[in-house]
């Protein structure tokens, strides 16, 4: 396995993040949500997104990156107070994405690791997260990570929604 460093992010990271979220969009969610949607998720786009997300982090988002000994950013998390997650969570995982090619390789689970134990720092007892419908990978690793389902809902637009499924966690269990 190659090693890899969990650190925080900083703005100089926001062209590889950037990186990250556009191909795990690209592989995770194709057949998943709508093509259109896909569509606009690009690079040039994600990039002025993580630039303004680093800018404001502290306003309560908690972001780290998983980094190989090279310094390619292969996997990203961000997380912080409960904002849609609000009637279920006190914190919620806005986005946790690893390339492809380190699936299985215990890149996630350290990055929600990272999540948690900030959560449990700030004196959050639940940690909330959205999960596509029919992302199987996803969902499967969130439950293995004591994660259940508590709720659903419909996001995007109107002309191009997808079902999202609310998870949970107790940290206080995890």
């Amino acid at each position: 396995m190659t090693e890899i460093e969990i650190t925080p992010a900083d703005a100089a990271d926001a062209e590889a993040i950037a990186a990250v979220h556009v191909a795990s969009w690209e592989t995770t969610y194709r057949g998943l949500v709508p093509a259109t949607l896909l569509a606009g998720m690009t690079l040039e786009r994600r990039v002025t997104q993580w630039r303004m997300r680093l800018d404001a982090v502290d306003g309560g988002r908690f972001v780290r990156v998983a980094r190989r000994f090279d310094g390619e950013i292969v996997g990203m998390v961000q997380a912080g107070s409960a904002r849609t997650v609000g009637d279920f969570a006190e914190w919620e995982l806005d986005v946790l994405y690893v390339l492809d090619r380190h699936h299985g390789a215990g890149v996630g689970r350290r990055l929600m690791t990272a999540a948690v134990e900030e959560a449990r720092a700030k004196g959050a007892a639940s940690l909330g997260l959205w999960v596509v419908a029919g992302n199987v990978r996803a969902f499967a690793f969130y439950r293995r990570g004591g994660a259940v389902v508590v709720t659903e809902r419909v996001a995007g637009e109107v002309t191009e929604s997808f079902l999202e499924h609310g998870l949970r966690i107790d940290l206080a269990r995890r």
